[in-house]
């Protein structure tokens, strides 16, 4: 009896035998789990992913809840807060606006300084 064709995929003939034969009408108190999803592989990756974007949020939320706090105790609050703004930029455009216009500021402030130099 052939079970599968050249693709693997199962035939209709097993199909109504694999329907007819069913472990629970013979043993009752065994469950027999599904199983796994032919793409379990991407689900891990899925899930992965999702664990490394929750990781960036918390500490991109901690960073920047310490920075608030060291800017009014001893301690590096700025950097701090950049710290926190650039790994919260990854997931959120809020944040990466909040970036791209200290960045721009920055510069602008920089030229204003260079040039009163001269």
């Amino acid at each position: 009896m052939e079970t599968s064709n050249s693709r693997g995929e199962v035939t209709e003939r097993f199909k109504v035998l694999a329907s007819k034969a069913s472990v629970r009408e013979t043993v009752p108190w065994v469950r027999i789990p599904p199983s796994p999803p032919e793409n379990s592989g991407l689900m891990i990756l899925r899930t992965i992913e999702q664990v490394r974007r929750i990781f960036l949020i918390l500490a991109g939320f901690t960073l920047l809840a310490l920075g608030i706090v060291m800017i009014f105790t001893p301690g590096p609050g700025t950097p701090v807060i950049l710290m926190g703004l650039g790994l919260l930029a990854a997931e959120f455009v809020w944040a990466r606006r909040m970036m791209e216009r200290i960045k721009r500021e920055t510069a602008r402030l920089k030229g204003v300084l260079m040039r009163s130099e001269k």
